[in-house]
């Protein structure tokens, strides 16, 4: 059975930044989290620096008033420059736990993983 969509896997405040990570290599695959404006010059130019400094591969990105959704292939530790970087606007919520058929203790069932030195923040990988 195919994952949900991502926009499906939450519900939260209207405001929200979704980054998908596709590097199988890097953690976490998902990061999400509330933001005052992100369709806000200030925050576009912010993620378009972060996203230089990373030589992502840019995917996607999506943008509406109260969401900012960006696919790309991302560096390992991402997530501490990241916040950097968007700070003081970023408060990450955590990725709800999917169900697997994979066997128990797989990589793919090991559900919210904490990459962020921020003790506050919380990070996803979609099962």
């Amino acid at each position: 059975m195919p994952p949900e969509p991502v926009a499906q896997l939450w519900e939260g405040p209207q405001s929200e930044m979704t980054i998908v990570n596709i590097n199988a290599d890097a953690e976490p695959m998902i990061l999400r989290g509330n933001h005052p404006d992100p369709s806000s010059p200030a925050t576009l130019i912010n993620l378009g620096r972060f996203l230089e400094a990373e030589n992502a591969l840019i995917i996607s990105v999506s943008m509406s008033p109260g969401h900012l959704a960006v696919v790309a292939a991302l560096q390992e530790d991402w997530v501490p420059r990241f916040q950097t970087i968007m700070q003081p606007g970023w408060h990450p919520q955590s990725l709800p736990q999917q169900q697997s058929e994979e066997a128990p203790g797989s990589d793919r069932t090991q559900g919210i993983e904490g990459a962020a030195k921020d003790p506050e923040a919380e990070v996803g990988r979609l099962s």
